[in-house]
This record gives structure tokens, C-alpha cells and sequence, in this order.
């Protein structure tokens, strides 16, 4: 069974592993450029809009390019309440490898993404566009295709990181609200 994960806006800062490694990303070098170029050209006020953040002092922070800056695994830089509620760093080995094999994140900026992909700490806000590039509708021409194949079984296509077909194990009753 894949398990998808919406990626959380709150990140865990640092990392231990090396920088990203674009050569590993085919779609995502168009998306990352066009960040770079956004986040370097504008303002720290407009960076403020766009990231929805109001404390200038985290915006500055933000303003830099994400290519040097260290690396950790998504499943690990994410810090929302699905992301801490797996509890990754304290499962065994075993769990770990399990995650790292079967779930899969979708992200504004890369698209989808393995759990063990390495990525650096950024933000972009749910929902934001980049001036020159709409990301949803990048990726969804471009990129990863999500097709319903039964009822219990999708297909995630077109990305060279997450080719897999999901077999997912849900109870729709308890989706269906009375």
C-alpha cells in the first residue's frame, strides 16, 4: 500500500546531507529556476505577501537561494500534524525503510516526491503562484499524472520520481459525512 501525504507548510530548518542535486530532477529545474528568480528579485515586503508571513525578520531568512543549503529527507523536513504523528526519527529501521519505499508527498515547489528525496528548507504557501510559472498547472501538463484506475487503485504517472501505481486501502464511509 502508498500512502499520499500533502506537504506541510512548517519545515524543519538545517540538515546533515548535501545540497540539493538538480541533476536528480527533470521537471522540477524549470520550477526551482523561476523560485530563484522570484525569491532574488523581490522585496522582503513582497516576500511577506507571498509567503504569507507578517515577522519581516522570517521573510529576510527566506531570501536566498535553496541550491547551497543543506539537504534532509522530505519525510523529515516536513513538520506538519500528519508528518508528526508518523514520529519518523523514532520508528525502527525497518519503519523507516517502509516510509521511505511507500509514501509519497506532493509539494508546491518539486512536485512529487518519495519520502526519501533530499530536499532543502524554502516555503511557499499553499495556493501561491510564481509571477511567470502557475506550479499546479506545470505540473499537472507537465508533470505527474494522477488517474483514478478502481476503486481502490490509482496511478501516479510522468514524474521520474514517483512512477508507481497505488493500491489504497480506505473506507469511503468513513468520508461520506451524514
Amino acid at each position: 500500500m502508498k500512502i499520499l501525504l500533502a506537504p506541510a507548510e512548517t519545515k524543519l530548518e538545517g540538515g546533515d546531507l548535501p545540497p540539493l542535486d538538480l541533476s536528480k530532477f527533470i521537471l522540477q529545474k524549470d520550477v526551482v529556476t523561476e523560485y530563484e528568480k522570484f525569491i532574488s528579485s523581490s522585496s522582503i515586503e513582497e516576500l511577506s505577501k507571498w509567503f504569507g508571513l507578517k515577522n519581516l525578520e522570517l521573510c529576510k531568512k527566506y531570501k536566498r537561494t535553496i541550491k547551497e543549503l543543506s539537504t534532509m529527507k522530505a519525510i523529515q523536513r516536513y513538520t506538519g500534524v500528519a508528518f508528526e504523528a508518523i514520529k519518523y526519527n523514532k520508528l525502527s529501521s525497518k519503519a523507516q525503510n517502509y516510509i521511505d519505499e511507500n509514501v509519497i508527498i506532493f509539494s508546491n515547489l518539486f512536485g512529487v516526491l518519495n519520502a526519501n528525496t533530499l530536499i532543502p528548507d524554502y516555503k511557499f504557501k499553499q495556493g501561491a503562484l510564481l509571477p511567470n510559472l502557475n506550479t499546479e498547472k506545470f505540473y499537472k501538463e507537465n508533470g505527474s499524472k494522477v488517474e483514478v484506475i478502481g476503486i481502490d487503485s490509482v496511478r501516479i504517472t510522468g514524474d521520474p520520481l514517483a512512477t508507481i501505481t497505488l493500491d489504497i486501502d480506505i473506507d469511503l464511509h468513513k468520508y461520506v459525512k451524514a
